[in-house]
């Protein structure tokens, strides 16, 4: 497919041309023979042998990142091909600079490139053709041509289809295709394909990339510990490859920013400068971007300016122009608005003559904030008509989402906040309509942080309007995202997950894996597929209008409750407060880091509190720093809200979460219930009510390494023999999963460790392994009441729109309806004495709050690590 001969007698010339195409991967090779075929060439005046020599030139180029030479010599070798009149050469000549074109980011000129090249190419030649043409599609955003090219081209049998090569480089293709539609599992299924047959014909360094890619979709489906050992398997095997490790870490970079997971990134980034450093220039400027990308998410702008300039500077001289106009829009965000306005003005002119749409509209509504926060009228209108275009003219979910964000920031700057809040609510609700269905591609990479701002809009022009009720909405709206789109139950689900069950359990090496481990990751691949697709169609949508109840709604469900919904609003909190005999009220409170402040100081004092041994000064000490921070939090929150006596349900933002809102002395005496947002609330509260609880077993669980476990697990198991006692050697994951599923009540002494990296591997230590996160979630039938008295339990990850993740959220989204747990520091051998007080309450009918009240009374906190206990316990969910 090469080179083409047209002599029998081969010519010099066309020797060297076609040495220089068979060694093209040896780029010093390449370019020596390439220098000698074009020379010779010209003495022979043979155009197509220097077409040929200038192609493999312009290729080995390419393949070291020289892109700008590499242009110039395709080029180059494309007028030679002309010149020769041969019509195979020039289709060879058309498709290298089509795919250079491509490469840097010049996708319209690639494109017309690439469409003379598929109307001229014959055989094998027409395949690369068509293939290159599919990569420049799938980057234009036409990812439905790109599928259909690729699959056309697939399908080819006999001497007109793809060779072993070229078969291996379209699975590879397609798997990047089908992965940006959101069709996970057969993209995994692709890119397993395309490294074997790679493998199988020797291509190691293209074997390599098809699993690296395999690793950022697992990472894109929500598959991250499948993705997290394939990049470690992936970083041992890259072995002294500096090149192959600094992709995989530009990959892992882009796949933890995906996922939020901004300290983690900026771990990355530290070794990735570093990697970095002897890699080629496309590949250094690539990963200077990222790196960029993650100390801006991480709020060091000047450092992420300084790196993205050099990956600007880098780009251009190899000619990568829409990538330097990205770049340039990354250190842009430190510069003053006037100047940054300026800057913008020419990325998005860059962005659009390459056809990068999606990154052209996002920069339009960074640059119509700059616009604004200048005072440049024109500009505002000028962008805020090119994106009311672009919000007509549809396309993906980005383009959008963005298009939203600029019209919800121009009215809030012109103070309109009606119309405001509507832009922002039409935006939230694009967001909830395709956050399930797009996964984790590209909405996932941009959507939270344009959600978090849509939401904050929102929150500003419902406080401008000063009614208790619009404020309430806009906090429902963005709150509990995790929580609220989970699927209510089915058979079809419970049928899935049983089979999801089994499949990873054969995985895992369990007795019966006898099956070969490729058909089992095929099938277990399958099934994580349909288990999503069902959830999907059940998903509830979370924060939008429909799912919001009106504030009187759900007054008149809370009865004798008053609701206190909090909310963190540039820099100091917010409440709204709903009573039973008085109307709605807002009321401001004190600032976001005195509160901060305060709860730094009462963790510490807890922590001193836990120590085996402390001295009683210490203690007195300690007791009098934990009563301090517990009465500033106090003054701060509650003490202003001039609240009446009664039942309270509290609903914080996750910044809150670590509060012991019980613990704090204008609600001590009150029975008080903590849930992650009203809306749920109220919807659990009236399914609880309408369907009850037939449920009869209490399981009880004592883990491993935790002093008094399995004491506390006995005692309480001594008042109802017909518990299901685990602990010790009994605490399993396979017996706890049994005992926690279908059980009215389960009590877990366990370790807890948080992982706020990753909240789903978050974990309770049992006898043989932790009890994650995604081990809950594989439940089908929760338990309805839960007790986690384990060190920090009810401690999670914090996400963008008030979510938490980790073991609370997990429970009340599967359907439990109260759960108890520590949020601050709490000795091992200190729950014993509350537990008990707090499960008598609970035989003798009391609510969790209820019973959490009561224990609190019934121990002698003058002891410290009671006192650490009665602190640190929080009844979580609906209060029943």
């Amino acid at each position: 497919m090469g080179h083409h001969l047209i002599d029998a007698e081969i010519s010099r010339a066309r020797r060297l041309a076609a040495a220089a195409w068979e060694h093209r991967s040896d780029s010093a090779r390449a370019l020596v023979e390439a220098s000698q075929a074009v020379r010779a060439a010209n003495r022979d005046r043979d155009p197509a042998a220097a077409a040929i020599a200038d192609r493999a030139a312009a290729v080995a180029l390419f393949e070291t990142g020289q892109t700008a030479s590499a242009l110039r010599r395709a080029r180059r070798g494309l007028a030679a091909a002309r010149e020769s009149g041969d019509p195979v050469v020039t289709a060879g000549a058309l498709i290298t600079l089509g795919g250079g074109l491509c490469i840097s980011g010049r996708l319209s000129e690639s494109l017309e490139v690439l469409d003379e090249a598929c109307a001229s190419a014959v055989g094998g030649m027409s395949i690369d053709a068509r293939a290159q043409r599919a990569v420049a599609l799938n980057q234009l955003g036409r990812r439905r041509e790109a599928l259909a090219e690729l699959s056309s081209l697939l399908d080819r049998d006999g001497p007109d289809g793809p060779d072993g090569l070229q078969r291996a480089e379209l699975l590879h293709d397609q798997g990047v295709v089908l992965a940006f539609l959101t069709r996970f599992a057969e993209a995994e299924q692709a890119f397993r394909c395309a490294a074997e047959l790679f493998d199988g014909i020797g291509q190691a360094a293209a074997a390599f990339d098809a699993r690296r890619n395999l690793a950022l979709s697992y990472v894109q489906s929500a598959r991250l510990p499948q993705a997290l050992r394939l990049f470690d398997e992936l970083e041992r095997e890259s072995g002294s490859d500096r090149q192959q490790l600094v992709w995989l870490q530009c990959v892992q970079m882009e796949a933890l920013l995906a996922a939020n997971l901004r300290s983690e990134a900026v771990d990355v980034a530290e070794r990735l400068l570093e990697t970095a450093r002897g890699a080629s220039a496309d590949v250094r400027a690539e990963a200077w971007r990222l790196c960029a990308q993650a100390f801006a998410a991480d709020g060091d702008l000047p450092r992420s300016a300084e790196i993205a300039r050099r990956a600007e500077r880098l780009f251009r001289q190899q000619g990568f122009v829409p990538f330097a106009a990205i770049a340039r829009r990354s250190w842009a965000a430190a510069l003053p608005p006037r100047r940054r306005a300026a800057v913008l003005g020419k990325v998005i002119a860059e962005l659009e003559a390459a056809g990068l749409r999606s990154e052209a509209v996002m920069t339009r509504a960074d640059r119509l904030l700059a616009a604004i926060e200048a005072g440049l009228p024109t500009v505002v209108a000028d962008e805020r008509s090119e994106l009311s275009r672009e919000r007509r003219r549809g396309g993906t979910v980005i383009v959008r989402l963005h298009a939203w964000l600029g019209e919800s920031r121009a009215l809030s700057a012109e103070a309109d906040h009606r119309r405001a809040a509507r832009a922002a609510r039409s935006g939230l609700r694009l967001l909830d309509e395709h956050r399930s269905s797009l996964g984790g591609t590209e909405l996932r990479a941009h959507a939270s942080g344009i959600g978090e701002e849509l939401a904050r809009i929102g929150m500003t022009a419902a406080l401008a309007e000063g009614r208790p009720g619009e404020v309430f909405a806009a906090a429902e709206r963005w709150r509990a995202n995790t929580v609220l789109a989970r699927p209510s139950g089915s058979s079809e689900l419970d049928e899935a997950l049983a089979e999801l069950r089994s499949l990873l359990a054969l995985s895992d090496g369990s007795p019966g894996a006898e099956l070969d481990p490729v058909a089992i990751e095929r099938r277990t691949a399958a099934a994580e597929e349909r288990v999503r697709r069902i959830a999907r169609g059940l998903a509830g949508q979370s924060g939008s209008e429909a799912t919001v109840p009106r504030l009187e709604a759900v007054r008149r469900v809370l009865g004798q409750r008053s609701l206190i919904e909090l909310i963190e609003h540039r820099g100091s909190y917010v409440a709204v407060v709903a009573e039973p005999s008085r109307r709605a009220r807002l009321v401001v409170l004190g600032d976001v880091e005195t509160v901060a402040r305060a709860a730094a100081d009462l963790a510490f004092a807890l922590r001193r509190l836990s120590r085996r041994g402390i001295s009683a000064l210490a203690a007195g000490a300690a007791a009098e720093g934990v009563h301090l921070a517990l009465a500033e939090i106090d003054r701060c929150l509650i003490r202003p809200l001039g609240l009446a006596a009664g039942p309270k349900l509290v609903v914080p933002p996750a910044s809150l979460h670590t509060v012991p809102f019980p613990a704090l002395s204008s609600l001590s005496d009150d029975e008080v219930t903590v849930a992650p947002s009203s809306t749920w609330w109220m919807r659990t509260a009236q399914h609880a009510s309408a369907t009850g609880s037939d449920r009869k077993h209490l399981a009880l669980i004592g883990g491993p390494g935790l002093a008094g476990a399995e004491a506390e697990v006995a005692e309480l198991g001594a008042a109802d023999p017909s518990a299901w006692l685990l602990a010790g050697a009994d605490a399993t994951m396979a017996a706890v999963g049994r005992a926690l599923d279908g059980a009215r009540f389960a009590h877990l002494a366990c370790h807890g460790h948080l992982r706020a990296d990753h909240p789903h591997l978050s974990s309770l230590e049992l006898f043989d392994g932790p009890f994650t996160v995604y081990d809950f979630e594989r439940l089908t039938d929760p338990p309805r009441q839960v007790v986690l008295a384990a060190c920090d339990s009810a401690v999670g990850a914090q996400r963008p729109g008030d979510e938490l993740l980790g073991f609370v959220s997990a429970l009340l989204g599967l359907g439990t309806r109260d759960v108890l747990a520590s949020v601050v520091p709490v000795p091992d051998l200190a729950t014993t004495e509350l537990m008990t007080a707090f499960h008598a309450a609970v035989r003798g009918g009391r609510s969790f709050p209820v019973a959490l009240g009561a224990a609190r009374r019934a121990i002698d906190t003058s002891i410290p690590a009671n006192l650490a206990a009665s602190v640190a316990f929080v009844a979580f969910g609906i209060g029943t």
